[in-house]
């Protein structure tokens, strides 16, 4: 099997293939991958259906009877799911664990075919966005032992790429206190900094009240989707554009914006990325649904047609000639819905930047604390604006349930999860 490198020159090839040629090219991977599961996998023997060798169409209306995996079935069906003999050029496996930030932790058994096809597509969405692989990069990332802040990690990017030079890696843990953090960004000159999208906010507000100037090339954003708001003050304190793509512990790195044209294009060489209905059956053009994903790598725990807990808007065309797969937008994960006693669901949304000027707000969180009581948190930013906070309210209440209360509360950071992740909305009822 090719490494990471080997992969990132064949997506550089496929993603100007045909869209009937990445059509086709999907279809045998499924295929495979379903014939895998039926012969190594408890569960493949009683759900995935027989889809034939390629002397045969495949028959996508039968893919689409296919049953969705939820996160709740990997997460309490964990050895069902195991493959008794994953192919050993995919190897070595591990096993990754999400944070559960939709609701149900998992742990799933991935391979490094997986972790390559994600290595590759990560590289092929720098190259998109003009990412140097020759500067700097300072990362947040989990706690290592024995590394300070500022150690270097070595090099970053495809170590055989002809095009570039290979920059350093600067190594910072999520838990650094933030004014050692930002001192240590500027010490490093890093052009790149990687972070989540409301710790990269947090960090502009530490900087302003702490008159520290850093300057970036980019943010590269992960682990939520970045709204306007967020775009916003990063270009104004730091002068970084922000460089996003979507990924998960379990699909590897699946969409990233597109280059020429709008909306991302979908990972479709590495994965089937499905746009669902609550039926289980595709959406047209322009319509929301569920992100249901199939990682053609996931030999060790075969994951078909999993529902990431993520919803998009399926989009069409694409005006720059990809034959790869494209959705419209990110709107975000399901658990960004907050349910009325009657068991009416709405999700709470400020996407749009002119709600943080308002309310003269960094970051703002929903948090419901009672059956029709709604609390919104927000940190505070200057945006060069009075903050109006009852036309805030006025134009927020439309979204809330007609019988609510909502109150305002400035805070002086957002709160996070029990795994380290922000969440635009939480209930903090029972």
């Amino acid at each position: 099997m090719p490494d990471a490198l080997g992969v990132f020159a064949f997506l550089e090839q496929s993603q100007w293939w045909t869209p009937e040629k990445m059509r086709a090219f999907q279809a045998q991977n499924l295929r495979e991958l379903t014939q895998h599961a039926r012969a190594t996998t408890r569960y493949g023997q009683d759900h995935c259906a027989d889809f034939g060798d390629a002397r045969t169409p495949f028959d996508w209306a039968a893919w689409a009877r296919q049953p969705i995996l939820t996160r709740e079935d990997v997460a309490t069906r964990y050895a069902d799911f195991l493959s008794n003999r994953p192919p050993a050029g995919h190897g070595p496996f591990s096993e990754v664990r999400s944070s559960g930030s939709t609701g149900h932790p998992v742990r799933v058994r991935t391979t490094r075919l997986v972790n390559d096809m994600a290595r590759a597509a990560n590289w092929r969405a720098h190259r998109w966005a003009g990412i140097d692989w020759g500067q700097t990069l300072f990362g947040v990332m989990g706690e290592r032992p024995g590394l300070e802040v500022g150690a270097v990690l070595g090099p970053w990017g495809p170590k055989s790429d002809p095009q570039s030079a290979r920059g350093r890696l600067v190594y910072c843990p999520y838990e650094e206190d933030d004014t050692r953090l930002l001192t240590a960004l500027r010490k490093s000159r890093a052009s790149y900094l990687a972070t989540t999208p409301h710790h990269a906010v947090h960090l502009c507000e530490v900087a302003v009240a702490k008159g520290i100037e850093i300057r970036l090339d980019t943010v590269m954003a992960r682990g939520a989707t970045v709204t306007d708001a967020v775009r916003q003050q990063l270009a104004a304190v730091f002068g970084a554009r922000v460089f996003e793509q979507y990924s998960s512990k379990e699909g590897g790195v699946m969409a990233h914006p597109c280059p020429e044209g709008g909306g991302y294009h979908v990972a479709s060489d590495c994965l089937l990325m499905e746009i669902v209905d609550d039926a289980g059956q595709p959406v047209a053009e322009g319509v929301e649904g569920r992100v249901v994903i199939t990682p053609f790598g996931s030999t060790a725990m075969p994951l078909i047609r999993y529902d990431q807990g993520d919803r998009a808007v399926q989009g069409g065309g694409c005006t720059c000639g990809r034959g790869l797969g494209h959705i419209h937008s990110l709107a975000g994960r399901t658990r960004s819905f907050l349910r009325h006693v009657t068991g009416e669901e709405r999700r709470i949304t400020f996407d749009d930047v002119a709600f943080y000027r308002l309310l003269g707000a960094g970051q703002i969180q929903v948090a419901q604390v009672g059956p029709t009581e709604y609390e919104i948190r927000y940190t505070r930013h200057d945006w060069g604006v009075v903050p109006n906070p009852d036309a805030f309210l006025q134009q927020a209440r439309p979204q809330f349930f007609d019988d609510v209360a909502i109150r305002l509360k400035a805070v002086d950071r957002a709160a996070l999860n029990a795994s380290g992740k922000w969440r635009d909305t939480v209930v903090e009822w029972s």
